[in-house]
């Protein structure tokens, strides 16, 4: 099964107010760079500043 991050993300932020929200390294070239700036504009909103997002721009060795 494979969840959406920021969906996944969303939905713990609405279930806590303490948890800080981190991600694991986001790979900006696998997905559409404004719908994953505005979802996680959204998930920062909704959370209070609690998401922790860290990127990488870079294609792993393979081009996958």
């Amino acid at each position: 099964m494979s969840l959406d991050l920021f969906t996944v993300v969303a939905f713990v932020a609405a279930a806590s107010s303490q948890l800080s929200l981190q991600t694991n390294i986001l790979v900006l070239s696998y997905r559409t760079l404004f719908v994953t700036v505005k979802a996680a504009t959204t998930v920062q909103v909704l959370s209070v500043g609690r998401l922790i997002l860290r990127v990488d721009f870079r294609l792993s060795s393979s081009g996958i």
